[in-house]
């Protein structure tokens, strides 16, 4: 007695060795020996002499037809058997028997397999839609392989075009478009994506790059420089009629911003001691603007101003920034923070008031700062109050004891950007731009001065905050980590007992509701205005995860601009580069340890093996083998 069964996508036939239960034993003519089960491999005794017995089986089943054998079959479960008696009843044999089950295993639109030999026969519906599927199949291979030819021949074909950028994301990874694109690769030794630059759909990396980051920040990638709908009146201030500050104020920031957040006055007392003054004032976004507005156009769900080196989206519309921002030689509504100093930056005392104050001047980084540094006591700045502001401010941090281990800094901190480009959205997907990477500047008395009456300006309405009850979103650090969360707590990265984002209202949404239930612990309002501790929950989540794809967005695109920087050391343009022997350059770059290194001009960091003879901090010059912005790599060695 013999099997005739399917076994792993063929069809085979052996001598059975031995019977029990549902296993069969098989001995092959080889000498191989097999067990199967009764009840999960289809399977056939054989009687007939087993030479030729597969050959002559083939041919029978050729002359089947699978409708006419459908047809017969019983609505009910069925074995082979039941089938051979209902066609063959005449003429009953095992090469029937086999040329059927070949049938029935060969074509899954008319039958299905069940347990225990049975099989049953699938409705009329439910083949008519498989042909369908079959024939769609079938087509989408021919059009498949069509579009791989086409990709081949270096032709971006008319399928491709119509489904435009939509084609590089996760959605359309399996159209017929995608696998083409997939395929076509890897007969080219190539990846989706440097084929399609390859046939020119894609114009520059840059366009792919940024359109990856669109399409992953999708829901908030929309124009949200929509016209400013004005409220028939911002019921936190329903009943409020702001004063006029006696003083005037300047603003400093980097000349490219836009969204200025924040101005300074300083004024003295003639009392006994001789007090300074120093008013610490914010833009007001929420006199314009209400939580509720934030939603609806689109502010809260965006977070944060986006920024790259050769773009940004501001958080706020249009019109709120041009209400709200600190732009010199206007009057604007701010948040105002008054400090009194006696000569060695002791707080005195200090107040908090809503009021209008005149903007005299945005003063704008530059030289003025290096003439400081080379003569304190010039007279050449922007504001004479600026030398007072600086000596407080140092007295400040040294007070703050900010708990950080001063280890000496190898690796230099940078600032890119780019000049020479059209517009600035993130809409513009043209590569062109001139990008320039600059030392960053730490210590300078602009970035003293700001950063140490921001710190206090946070550490002060962070515990104003926390003493009014009111939830509200702080900034925590201990033991090194550190996180957002509703309750008061140090910031010892800092040096303050609490710290809360306040300053930065246009560029943050978390200071913008900090800056909301401030204004709530300032003027008598209905408690139904001020927000509640579970929504302010929910704005720390949104916020976080907003703030890591922006964050990667900046980092991957200032990585971009560093290498179209390096391309134009060699003076081409362009987003490729490889070395020739015409067309060579170097580069200078510090050993980090471990195998990692970093440039000295640039911000890149890169490992390289044969380091052995390196000490941390040597210098050591590199040459740039390639350069791909495409793929972002760039290959090195040692010169």
């Amino acid at each position: 007695m013999r099997v005739f069964f399917w076994d792993k996508n063929i069809y085979r036939i052996a001598k059975v060795k031995s019977e029990i239960g549902n296993n069969i034993e098989l001995i092959f003519s080889s000498g191989e020996e097999k067990k199967i089960n009764k009840t999960k491999v289809p399977f056939v005794f054989v009687i007939d002499n087993e030479k030729n017995f597969i050959d002559r089986t083939e041919k029978f089943f050729v002359n089947l037809d699978v409708n006419e054998v459908w047809k017969a079959s019983p609505k009910e479960n069925f074995t082979i058997c039941d089938l051979n008696n209902i066609l063959f009843s005449q003429q009953k044999n095992c090469t029937n028997k086999a040329a059927l089950l070949m049938c029935i295993l060969k074509n899954p639109i008319y039958f299905r397999k069940k347990q225990d030999g049975f099989f049953c026969s699938v409705s009329q519906e439910v083949i008519n839609s498989a042909i369908k599927s079959e024939k769609l199949k079938a087509q989408n291979l021919k059009d498949e392989a069509f579009l791989i030819n086409q990709i081949l021949e270096g032709e971006i074909p008319e399928k491709i075009k119509k489904i435009e950028n939509k084609l590089f994301f996760e959605t359309s990874k399996q159209s017929i478009e995608y696998k083409a694109v997939k395929k076509a690769g890897m007969i080219m030794g190539l990846k989706p994506v440097e084929i399609l630059y390859k046939i020119g759909f894609l114009k520059s990396a840059f366009e792919y790059h940024k359109l990856v980051f669109l399409n992953k920040n999708k829901e908030t990638a929309e124009d949200n420089n929509n016209p400013l709908i004005e409220s028939k009146k911002n019921p936190l201030f329903s009943n409020f009629i702001f004063p006029n500050a006696k003083a005037e104020a300047y603003s400093i920031d980097d000349a490219s911003t836009s969204e200025i957040d924040d101005a300074f006055s300083l004024s003295k007392t003639e009392t006994n001691p001789v007090q300074w003054i120093v008013g610490i004032h914010i833009a007001l976004p929420v006199k314009f603007l209400t939580i509720q507005e934030c939603e609806s156009m689109g502010v809260r769900d965006q977070a944060l101003s986006i920024y790259s080196p050769s773009e940004k989206k501001t958080m706020l519309p249009k019109g709120v920034l041009e209400k709200a921002s600190l732009d010199e030689n206007t009057i604007k509504p701010v948040l105002s923070l008054y400090v009194n100093f006696d000569e060695n930056a002791e707080i005195i005392k200090h107040n908090t008031v809503l009021e209008n104050i005149f903007i005299k001047k945005n003063i704008r980084l530059g030289d003025w700062e290096n003439e400081f540094e080379k003569n304190p006591f010039t007279e050449k700045l922007p504001w004479a109050g600026l030398k007072d502001l600086y000596a407080l401010s140092k007295k400040l941090s040294k007070k703050r004891s900010v708990k950080k281990t001063n280890k000496p800094r190898i690796k230099p901190e940078f600032k890119i950007s780019v000049l020479e480009r059209n517009t600035n959205s993130l809409e513009n997907l043209d590569l062109q731009g001139v990008p320039v990477v600059e030392v960053r500047r730490r210590g300078s008395i602009a970035d003293t001065v700001v950063s140490e009456f921001m710190v206090l300006a946070n550490s002060i309405w962070a515990l104003r905050l926390s003493n009014s009850s009111m939830p509200a979103i702080f900034r925590v650090n201990v033991s090194g980590l550190t996180r957002m969360q509703t309750s008061v707590g140090p910031h010892n990265d800092l040096g303050v007992d609490a710290y809360a984002w306040t300053t930065s209202p246009l560029r943050r949404h978390i200071d913008f509701i900090n800056q909301w239930q401030l204004v709530c612990s300032i003027l008598p309002i209905n408690n139904s205005l001020i927000l509640q501790k579970e929504k302010v929950i929910l704005e720390i989540k949104n916020y976080e995860k907003k703030q890591f794809l922006y964050s990667n967005f900046q980092k991957f695109m200032e990585k971009y601009w560093t290498l179209r920087w390096m391309i134009l050391k060699t003076n081409k343009f362009g987003e490729f580069w490889e070395k020739t022997d015409g067309n060579r350059f170097f580069l200078n770059g510090i050993y980090l340890g471990k195998g990692q290194y970093c440039l000295i001009d640039a911000p890149f960091t890169f490992r390289l093996t044969n380091s052995e003879d390196l000490i941390k901090g040597e210098k050591v010059k590199l040459e740039i083998e390639s350069i791909n912005c495409l793929d972002m790599k760039v290959k090195f060695s040692r010169a």
